[in-house]
């Protein structure tokens, strides 16, 4: 990801949480965002798809692989 995170969490382990909204919501109101947990290394060590309904339900959710240097 190359733009800054929206919202960034400090976690008890050292590691950190980035979160990435989409910035409009869709057409009936879901908001889409990505999760990034970054360790205390610097390494990514998860990232996630996730989409909102207007109440705060999940109706999406899955991991997405994390890209290195060099792979393709």
């Amino acid at each position: 990801m190359s733009k800054r995170p929206d919202i960034v969490n400090d976690l008890p382990d050292g590691s950190r949480e980035e979160l990435y909204f989409r910035k409009h919501p869709a057409a009936r109101g879901e908001l889409a965002m990505t999760r990034k947990i970054v360790g205390s290394d610097g390494q990514t060590r998860e990232v996630w798809h996730e989409v909102y309904d207007r109440a705060g339900t999940v109706l999406h959710r899955h991991q997405i692989p994390i890209r290195r240097g060099g792979q393709s």
